[in-house]
């Protein structure tokens, strides 16, 4: 049918042997991907031995713009080509995984030369020298320069960064206007080592809050390296893998109406050691110390008693926390520092264990902890793609509220996928639970036979999001009833279920959200039944 995602072309077959020799295709040019305008590719297979055929080419072309129509802007052809000899068939060495040198992209066209299985051709020189002069235009780097700091907001120059520029100015009740000022190294001061950090004044509530860290990169691949981290800042507090935060300008306008902020001010120390292997299996190592102190309107730290029965000042937390986590497979996009996961064909198991320690640093604490998160994605064509993230973990220990399971809610008009929509942060607390998160995105789906909807290229999905816990007696004693309303989840499990449309402009989602349970107290004002949510996307 026409607009549907697939390819058309040629296909030669060897018929003496039933081997493919060559493979080419064309995209239709109404499918829906984002930013492709046309692409092809095809592939050439070779004779290896007596009865194997081997891949000794293949090419990809694209045609990339950022928009369509009458408002056509720049755009770009991309180009790969890959050609392999010299082919020696050994099933061991063919299933070891390939490691790209630092030192590859810095190879001079010498090696080049020698490296090549085929000469550049006059175009392909071409590019080199459009490319060369480009990076010497001052209009050209000017422009790079400007979305660079757009993109990342942040500004390097030399050794130093600054940025990013959305955290410097923000309000919220407890701060009221808060100013920060961020900095950062760069690759050219030291290449492994990066060191930033940032300071933070509230004129509301007249204080300075700081944050620094050091992340020395000991190994690329496999990735090893050392972090230390202090912070001294306002915190949410509540654990969950994306969100929103609340120090920046931003987060003013997508706040939800009537919903006061529950603040933590956090005392924070920790160590992080990080391992992996090549088979995607990898160990974190975490010692912190974190020092807790509630505002209003969560209970004072006053509520709970340190190790002498006195009221305590604060909530203090010692803990070694060990993650175990294998990701077969996995894929990243790498920066200097950082990187950034593309996921994995596999599953991903992701095991933490952490145990408090009493006495240590002052910890008032004794307790231990175990959670347990897999995820996957699975292509399911011609339905489209299924996500999956089951999720569970046991507290083991009677602990204030802030060292509890606090299921991560959601109070801005911003959807996340990672967290619980319809559900306000400390809504409940659970020292035992079980959950899961489903997303099913359907590309087109139905609106795909709709001719004139058709052509927007929108795309339809649908959600669903669970947890069950359960609090202990002495847990329960200990959290509930000191002036704010803490629930439980036992016998009446959070569900909510969604749909909606992405890929509105290429970008823009929304997003229609039903709470099913548990139902709101009476006295809420708040519609917490129904939700809509907005949210960005970047995707083909």
């Amino acid at each position: 049918r026409n607009g549907e995602n697939c390819f058309e072309g040629t296909l030669k077959i060897v018929d003496s042997v039933f081997a493919i020799q060559y493979i080419g295709a064309d995209m239709p040019a109404n499918a829906n991907v984002n930013w492709v305008k046309k692409s092809s590719f095809y592939k050439e297979y070779t004779p290896v031995g007596d009865s194997m055929w081997f891949c000794t080419k293949e090419n990809i072309t694209a045609e990339l713009e950022l928009s369509e129509g009458m408002m056509r802007t720049l755009g770009f052809i991309v180009r790969k080509t890959t050609s392999y000899k010299d082919i020696v068939v050994n099933d061991k060495d063919f299933k070891k995984d390939v490691v790209v040198e630092d030192s590859a992209a810095h190879a001079g066209e010498d090696f080049w030369k020698n490296a090549r299985h085929e000469e550049l051709s006059e175009s392909e020189k071409g590019i080199y020298k459009m490319y060369d002069s480009l990076e010497n235009n001052l209009a050209y780097k000017r422009l790079k320069r400007l979305g660079n700091i757009f993109v990342t907001g942040g500004y390097k120059f030399g050794p130093i960064e600054i940025g990013p520029y959305w955290n410097a100015y923000s309000n919220n009740q407890i701060e009221g206007n808060r100013f920060q000022f961020t900095m950062g190294t760069t690759p050219k001061l030291f290449k492994d080592l990066y060191l930033n950090g940032y300071i933070a004044y509230g004129v509301g509530d007249n204080r300075f809050k700081y944050y620094a860290n050091a992340f020395w990169l000991i190994k690329r691949a496999p990735r090893m390296f050392i972090n230390f981290a202090y912070t001294r800042d306002i915190d949410y507090t509540v654990n969950y893998y994306d969100k929103v935060g609340f120090n920046n300008i931003i987060s003013i306008a997508i706040r939800k109406k009537g919903i006061p902020l529950k603040f933590v001010f956090a005392d924070d120390v920790r160590f992080e050691f990080y391992n992996e292997f090549f088979s995607g299996f990898s160990q974190q190592l975490t010692v912190y110390r974190k020092i807790y102190d509630p505002y209003d309107p969560l209970p004072s730290s006053e509520v709970f008693r340190d190790v002498n029965g006195a009221p305590s000042q604060t909530v203090t937390a010692t803990e070694v926390n060990l993650r175990l986590r294998y990701a077969y497979k996995e894929r990243f996009l790498n920066g200097n520092y950082f990187r950034f996961s593309m996921g994995s064909k596999y599953p991903i198991v992701d095991l933490r264990i952490a145990m408090g320690l009493k006495n240590v640093f002052n910890s008032d604490y004794e307790y231990q902890r175990i959670t347990l998160t897999i995820s996957d994605n699975w292509r399911i064509p011609p339905l489209g793609q299924l996500y999956l993230n089951v999720f569970m973990g046991k507290y083991f220990g009677t602990l204030p509220y802030p060292l509890l399971e606090q299921h991560p809610g959601n109070e801005f008009y911003y959807y996340n996928k990672y967290s619980f929509n319809m559900m306000n942060q400390y809504e409940f607390l659970s020292d035992q639970f079980f959950g899961a998160n489903l997303e099913h995105s359907m590309g087109g789906g139905f609106l795909k036979y709709i001719p004139l909807v058709k052509k927007l290229k929108f795309r339809q999905f649908w959600t669903a999001k669970g947890v069950i816990g359960t609090l202990s007696d002495a847990n329960r004693a200990y959290n509930f009833d000191k002036g704010f309303t803490f629930r439980s989840l036992e016998g009446n499990p959070y569900i909510e279920v969604g749909t909606g449309i992405e890929n509105i402009l290429k970008v823009f989602r929304i997003d229609f959200v039903w709470r099913l349970t548990p139902k709101a107290l009476p006295n809420e004002t708040m519609n917490r039944h129904f939700g809509i949510l907005g949210s960005m996307k970047l995707a083909f």
